[in-house]
This record gives structure tokens, sequence and C-alpha cells, in this order.
């Protein structure tokens, strides 16, 4: 009797609630207040971005990112359409050629299609053969120039000569061969992109046919000049591949293209020095002079030997103006307004005598606009005095004098302007010959 009577509880509780309901809402009748939602997009998809092209050697591989409402791609060709109903983002184009090729991919929706996303590629390709090869027929002495059209896709050039390699991965057109000589000479060239090569294009030279150089004029070799070796030069001979040296019949020096040379290991004894010029044809016959190193008085540059004491400085105090010991090429002083460096150790010289002092030197700011002195001082004597060039790069100066007494000083004096580094390099008094 308890369980029915709880059922009819349960009843009774349902019936109330529903007739409650009923006197507040009416299920179903509501209006919607449109202001507050969303209006319904009605254009088409944004353009396509994040575009990649892949060149290959098959293939052009065109990846882009995913639009928001789109509901597929298309990518055309300049204005005709390469493929449609795209709805991946990723797409291999498999050109007929290796043309460049601009691709314009565009995103669609059933509003319409997107500004298009613009990019190019070309399928990456083989070189053609090379055309425009030549080889220069008898223009040179001592050269053959190579040269030829530059070739589509090509990344690099070859040159073989004989089946072995003389020149590779050339990014001009041009070549000049220098080791030549009468004989004809063949050469295949080759064009290389990342696909493969070509067959070899192929071309024959030969140098302008002729005689031996002859002897180069002028060759000189210093005697006594220089306390660091011995200074060599000479005209230049027309059709010269280089020139070589000779000491005592061995070669101290080959290949030379200049006409200038210096050997450092010149000796105070005069020797014997011989020029030979030579092109494919011979060498010219040698050409002598008798050359040889002076003696330095400085102790052929060793500056802590001559100049123990190092550098001192004479004249108005000024912020800086301390110097230090003096070795080649190191910082000699700050030299101040009124201020000079001098070497502490005299130089002891036989009267009479001519002598060549001889130096390299720098300024270490570009501020020199001022004026600096170098001057020897004898003992008792009239002080002889010179300009120095206000320059920054190294610069070599000399000058004479004959010795009036045994005792010398040598000084740079800067009589104005800002203090300013001075390096020296290369310091002789030699005794000049006569």
């Amino acid at each position: 009797m308890k369980k029915y009577k709880n059922i009819l509880l349960v009843l009774l509780t349902i019936i109330v609630v529903f007739a409650g309901c009923d006197e507040q809402y009416k299920i179903g009748e509501f209006t919607a207040d449109e202001t507050l939602m969303p209006a319904a997009r009605t254009d088409g998809p944004d353009t396509p971005t994040g575009l990649t092209i892949i060149s290959s050697c098959s293939q052009v591989e065109i990846e882009w990112d995913t639009i928001p409402r789109t509901t597929d791609y298309e990518i055309l060709i300049d204005e005709t359409s390469l493929v449609s109903g795209l709805t991946e983002t990723k797409y291999i184009h498999v050109p007929e050629h290796n043309n460049e090729i601009e691709y314009r991919i565009v995103a669609h929706n059933t509003n319409g299609t997107s500004e298009p996303l613009i990019g190019t590629g070309r399928m990456l390709g083989t070189p053609e053969v090379i055309t425009g090869l030549t080889a220069s027929d008898e223009e040179f002495y001592s050269q053959i120039i190579v040269s030829w059209d530059a070739i589509e896709h090509a990344i690099f050039y070859r040159i073989e000569v004989g089946g072995e390699v003389i020149a590779d991965e050339l990014t001009e057109t041009e070549y000049i061969d220098l080791d030549v000589n009468q004989d004809p000479k063949t050469y295949s060239v080759y064009a290389y992109s990342t696909c493969g090569e070509t067959p070899a294009a192929i071309v024959t030279g030969v140098i302008k046919q002729g005689t031996a150089p002859v002897a180069p004029a002028n060759f000189t070799a210093s005697d006594g000049t220089n306390a660091f070796g011995v200074e060599l030069s000479w005209d230049a001979v027309e059709g010269v591949q280089f020139y070589k040296i000779l000491l005592g019949g061995v070669i101290i020096a080959d290949e030379i293209v200049e006409t200038t040379y210096f050997d450092n290991d010149g000796t105070l004894t005069p020797q014997e020095y011989s020029l030979v010029a030579y092109n494919p044809f011979g060498e010219s016959t040698a050409i002598t002079d008798m050359g040889n190193s002076a003696v330095n008085l400085l102790a052929n540059g060793d500056f802590e030997a001559a100049f123990p004491g190092g550098w001192n400085t004479w004249g108005n105090g000024a912020v800086g103006s301390d110097v230090i010991d003096v070795y080649r090429g190191d910082y000699c002083g700050r030299i101040a307004a009124n201020k000079g460096s001098f070497m502490q150790k005299n130089i002891v010289l036989e009267v009479g005598k001519v002598y060549v002092f001889k130096y390299s030197y720098k300024w270490d700011s570009d501020v020199v606009t001022n004026t600096t002195v170098g001057s020897y001082t004898p003992t008792g004597g009239t002080i002889v005095s010179w300009d120095l060039t206000s320059t920054t790069e190294w610069t070599t100066e000399s000058v004479e004098l004959t010795a009036t007494s045994d005792d010398y000083k040598f000084n740079f004096f800067k009589n104005n302007g800002l203090p300013t580094a001075l390096f020296m390099d290369d310091i002789m008094v030699i005794e000049k010959q006569q």
C-alpha cells in the first residue's frame, strides 16, 4: 500500500511542475535579436599566402598555406588554368620545357575567387652544347685565349686538354692559357649544371710564331746602396712570358713578371747576378751585373744593439712625449708640438766621405698637417735639416751628407701640431760608393 502511495505522490509533483511552467513560458514561442548575430560573409576567400616553389631537374614543386573559407584552389599559368579543384595545398608540375613560368594560385568558395598569389619557377635543365667557342690563332706570343658564349642552365665550365683538366669551376666565359709552346693546342670545353653536363665543344689554338726574346736592357744590381740586400731592375721586353734571376749559375728567382727584384740575401762582397727573359720559343742570352749590399753603420737594422738606450726626447714637455726602445717597424716615439726624438748613440763617420742616411717611416695619425723636420748634427758643426712628408703610409726617403765631423746625431723634430706617434723601419747609414 505504501508503494502505491509513493507513486501517486511522484505523479502529482510532475503535474504541478508542468502546470507552473505553463503559466510562465510558452515553449517554442520566442523572437531572436538579429543585431546580436554576425552577418554571413558574401565575399570570396582571402589571397593565399606562404608560397614556395622548388625547382628540380624533373619537376617544379608548388606549395602554399591553407586559407579559411575555401572550397578548392586553382593554379593558372598567366591567365590559363593549369589545374583546378585542388583541395590540397601542394602540387607537382612537370613542364614540357625549361622556360621560366609565372604561377598564379587562387582560392575559390561559393561566393567567388581570391586575388592571385604569384610566383615564378622553372624546371632545371641540362645545358646545350657550347656555342661561340674560339681560341686565339697566332694572336699572342705567350698565351692562348679561349672564349665561348654563356650557356643557359650552366653553373660553371670545365676545360680539358688531352683528357686532363686544366681549369675547373669557371664562372667566366674566357680562359687565358699561359702554359703554351709553339705547338697547336686543342681544348675541350664543357658546361655543367645540377642536371648534367654538355658534350665537349672542341677548339684548337696556337700562339704567334716567333723567336726567343732579346736580352733585357739596362739590367742593374745595386752596389752598396742598400744595407738590407741588393736591388735589381731592368727594362721590359716585348713578348716575354717571365724572367728569372741566377746567382753563380743557380736560379734564385723564377717566373718573375715584374721588372724589379730584391735579393734579401745580398752579401757585402760583390756577386755576379744574371737575368734571363723567357717565352715559349726559348730564353734570351743572359745579361749580368755585379751587385752587393752595404755595411749599415746602424748594426744592419738591429736597433736594440745600435741604440741600447733607446730614443730620447727634448724640447718643451708635453703629455705622451715618452719614447720606448726602437726595433724595426716598432713605435719610435710620440712626438708632441715643439718636441723631438733623437738617436741617443752617436754615429762615428770618416771626415770627408759621403754617407747616405736612408729610412722608412710613417705617422700614426692622419692629423699630420704640420711641419716635421729631420736633421743631423755634427759635433761642433752646423745642423743640416730637411722636411719629412706628412703621411700615414710607409714612405722611404734618403739624404746624403759629407762628413765634416766624426760624430753625428740624427734627430726628428716636430715644431707644431698635435702629438703624433712615429714609426720607423729599415734605418741605414751607409757609405756612398764613389
